[in-house]
Formats: structure tokens, C-alpha cells, sequence
């Protein structure tokens, strides 16, 4: 009896001690699981604050690489520009750059240093350009410094001051389809307004508001920390507004008007002070042409140059128009007063024929979008007495007139890359010898600097901003 009951006392009780043995293995495992989830939920939070840690990076095209750090409190940019030109100039071979000719029209790496959530910024930008004259020039392209007091009140301005500051022309002068600025603004000393000096600049103004002043103390393209011994100073205005940006409306979203006003002091007692001659030129490659230009100018009334845009923009298509009123009035006491005047008017007409969307659609921010282009230029120039042209060649010849008609391809295989052909149908009158010759209009034997001369130039441009 004693050995069955053992027995059946064994078989009762291994299940219990089992089930209990199962239970303990359970809770162990619960317990390490946990432990597990612990650590894990520990590793992420130290890598998430590892990662909080470092900087951000991030490329947007045309925009460059910014690398950022975590708490904004500062910030580094890396950007660069670069065109390369393959050009197809009419005219003499050995006084052009013919068929084939290539020019690197921009060459730029540019770095922007910011800080304190980019309420102190830096930017400078270095100009390898191929030069006019054909040797290599390595200058300054912007070096400045903004203060961006509109983040603390959007009626406040951003200052700027350097050495190379940037200005402001009148904002709708060029388009993504027309191939250069226009003559007057490229060859009257304004060009991209470069300066050194103070500038302030109202962005975010009601009714999509723009204005700047800048205060021009060397006078104005006197950049790369050039300066001159002189007390007089040039001021520049600027001021656009797009009333309708804001609406809905296709038809009035894309009108904007803006207007630049550059006042300019002659100080002739020094010769390395602020522009005071304008000219005509070629634009394309290193061999640019000389076609008219004005004597120097000395005191007198203030020069001034007056610069009025319009833009209209509905759907894929946008029209701009430009124009510019350059004056020069020399002292009156002078034997031979030499007052200059310029005058210009430009209309660009802009169309995205395709993209990956279809037919009449796409912009430059498109990648796969092709557009057509044409503009139509005349400028008009007197330097106010018979024989006054200072280019080479050109006789008694006091005025001239230019025209220029464009048409452009451009294609966009994305965003900030693009592959540009211009051709460029000059007709000027009143032509210089030297660029007859160069053009082809007349032989080396030639001698009527009067003559009407007209040519074709074409240009297939790379321009990749990175």
C-alpha cells in the first residue's frame, strides 16, 4: 500500500513541480524582454540625442549645400556658378573668336557663413571669369555683410556693408531666355551693381513691396576694396511691387512694376573715382567690340540713370519690358560742354513650349522643360558735339543707334542645368571702322566710319548653378 501510494504521490505531484518550472522560465523571460525593451528605448534615445547633436545637411538646386547646426545657430553654405560658351561669331576670324570659340562666361564658387538663426550674415564670392582683355583675372565677386534686423520687425531693414556689396537694378531687365543684360546696364558702369559701401533693403513690405537705398561710397562698380581719395558718393533707389501676388486671379497674379534711380557725383579731381563715360559693346566672348563711346566727364550736374520694368506673366507665357535713361551734363563753364544721353528700350517675350506635363507647360524649376525666347533691344546714344565718339575709328560721328534682335532655345534637364542657344542679329549704324573690319562689313581697305553694318552672332551656353 505504502509503495502505491509513493507512486501515485510522484505522478501527482512532477505535473505541479513542471507547471511551475514552465511559470518561473516564463516570468525570467518577461523579465529579460523587458530589460531588453528598456535598453533598446535607452539606445534610441541616446542615438536620437547623438543626432540632435550634429549638424544637418541638405542641397537644394541653385541654392548650393548648407550645412546646419542643430540649434540654428549657425550656418555654413557652399554654392558655385559656372557658363561655358561655345560661340559662333560673324566676321574676321582673327579679330573674333570665329567658329568653335569658347568662353568661360562665369566661373564663381561662392561661400555664405550665417549665425544666430542667420541674423548676422556673411557672403563671399570669388569672379574667375574669362576676362575681356584674355589674361586670367581672379578678383572679388561679392564680399559683405547683412544684418537682418526684419526679423525682429518686418518694417525694420536688413543693413548691408562690405567691400563688394551687391545693388539692386530694376528688377525685370533680363529673363530666363534672354541671354544677357541689356547694353546700357552692362557698359554704363551699373552692371550688377556692384559697390562698396552701406546699403538698406525693406523685403517684405505690404502689397508685395520692395525698397532699398544703397549709399555707394567709392562710386558705384568701384568694387573688389578699390577705392578713391574723393568726398562725393553716388546713391541708388530701387523699388518694386507685384500688387496681385497674392491672388488667385491667372490673369493680374503675374503684373509686377519696378523702377532703379542711380545718382551719380563726378569728382574729377581724382581719376580713379566713380564711372563718367558709358559705351556700346559686344557682349559675347573675350573679343568684344567697342562700337561707341563717350568722352570722360568732369563736374557738373549729377549723372543720373533712370530705369523703369514692367513684367506680365499668365500660364507658360511672360512678357517683359525694360527701359533706361543714362544722362550726363558736364560743367557749363567748360570750352566744349559734353553732355551725353543714352536711351533704351527692350521687350522680351518668353514661352515654355514643353515638359513632362505637356504642351505649354513647365518653368526653369521644371527639370525636362524646353522654352523659346525673343527679345528685341534699341539703344540709342549722343555724346553732344561732332567728332565727341571716343571708340577707336569712328570719325566725326557724334550718335548712334543699335538694335538688337534675339531669339533664344533653353532647355532645363532640371532645375539649375540647362543648355541655352542664343542668336543675336546686330544692326548699327554709324559703325566703327575697327568693327566693320572685325564683322566682316568692310575690307582692311575700308574708311567710312558712317556706314550701317549689321551681323549675326550665335551662342550655345552650358549654365549649371550649383
Amino acid at each position: 500500500v505504502s509503495l502505491l501510494f509513493s507512486v501515485f504521490f510522484l505522478f501527482a505531484l512532477v505535473p505541479g513541480l513542471q507547471a511551475q518550472n514552465v511559470d518561473d522560465k516564463i516570468k525570467a523571460l518577461e523579465q529579460e524582454l523587458a530589460k531588453l525593451k528598456t535598453d533598446q528605448i535607452t539606445l534610441k534615445k541616446q542615438a536620437t540625442a547623438a543626432e540632435a547633436a550634429l549638424p544637418s545637411f541638405s542641397y537644394r538646386p541653385g541654392a548650393g549645400v548648407s550645412i546646419t547646426a542643430p540649434d540654428q545657430s549657425w550656418q555654413l553654405k557652399f554654392g558655385y556658378e559656372f557658363a561655358y560658351d561655345m560661340m559662333f561669331l560673324e566676321g574676321n576670324d582673327a579679330r573674333r573668336e570665329g567658329d568653335f570659340g569658347l568662353f568661360g562666361r562665369r566661373n564663381r564658387p561662392a561661400v555664405n557663413y550665417c549665425w544666430d538663426r542667420c541674423f548676422y550674415e556673411f557672403v563671399a564670392e570669388l569672379d574667375f571669369d574669362g576676362d575681356e582683355t584674355g589674361t586670367r583675372e581672379t578678383t572679388n565677386q561679392r564680399s559683405a555683410m547683412f544684418i537682418h534686423f526684419e526679423q525682429m520687425n518686418p518694417f525694420f531693414p536688413t543693413l548691408q556693408f562690405g567691400m563688394d556689396a551687391p545693388g539692386a537694378g530694376s528688377r525685370y531687365r533680363s529673363s530666363e531666355l534672354t541671354l544677357e543684360l541689356p547694353q546700357l546696364d552692362r557698359n554704363n558702369g551699373f552692371n550688377t551693381g556692384s559697390h562698396t559701401g552701406i546699403g538698406f533693403r525693406w523685403e517684405e513690405l505690404p502689397v508685395g513691396q520692395q525698397f532699398h537705398y544703397y549709399w555707394v561710397i567709392h562710386g558705384m562698380g568701384r568694387g573688389d576694396g578699390l577705392k578713391d581719395q574723393s568726398n562725393k558718393q553716388d546713391h541708388v533707389v530701387y523699388y518694386n511691387i507685384s500688387p496681385f501676388g497674392d491672388t488667385k486671379d491667372k490673369w493680374l497674379s503675374g503684373l509686377g512694376f519696378s523702377a532703379m534711380a542711380w545718382f551719380g557725383n563726378i569728382d574729377d579731381r581724382n581719376a580713379t573715382n566713380s564711372t563718367t563715360s558709358f559705351q556700346l559693346r559686344t557682349q559675347e566672348g573675350s573679343t568684344r567690340l567697342v562700337l561707341f563711346q563717350t568722352p570722360t566727364h568732369g563736374r557738373g550736374d549729377p549723372h543720373t540713370f533712370l530705369q523703369p520694368s514692367l513684367q506680365w506673366r499668365v500660364g507658360p507665357y511672360q512678357f517683359r519690358t525694360v527701359a533706361g535713361f543714362d544722362r550726363y551734363h558736364s560743367d557749363t563753364t567748360a570750352a566744349v560742354p559734353v553732355n551725353s544721353r543714352g536711351t533704351y528700350w527692350k521687350f522680351m517675350n518668353d514661352l515654355m513650349l514643353w515638359s513632362p506635363k505637356g504642351f505649354l507647360t513647365g518653368s526653369a524649376t521644371t527639370p525636362n522643360t524646353l522654352g523659346v525666347g525673343f527679345s528685341w533691344e534699341r539703344t540709342w546714344v549722343d555724346c553732344g558735339f561732332v567728332g565727341c565718339n571716343a571708340a577707336a575709328g569712328s570719325g566725326g560721328i557724334r550718335r548712334n543707334t543699335l538694335v538688337i534682335r534675339e531669339v533664344g532655345l533653353r532647355y532645363w534637364f532640371r532645375p539649375s542645368l540647362s543648355l541655352h542657344l542664343a542668336l543675336k542679329q546686330h544692326d548699327l549704324n554709324n559703325t566703327p571702322l575697327p568693327a566693320q573690319i572685325a564683322t566682316g562689313c568692310s575690307k582692311n581697305t575700308a574708311a567710312n566710319p558712317s556706314k550701317d553694318c549689321d551681323w549675326l552672332d550665335a551662342v550655345l551656353r552650358f549654365y549649371w548653378i550649383f
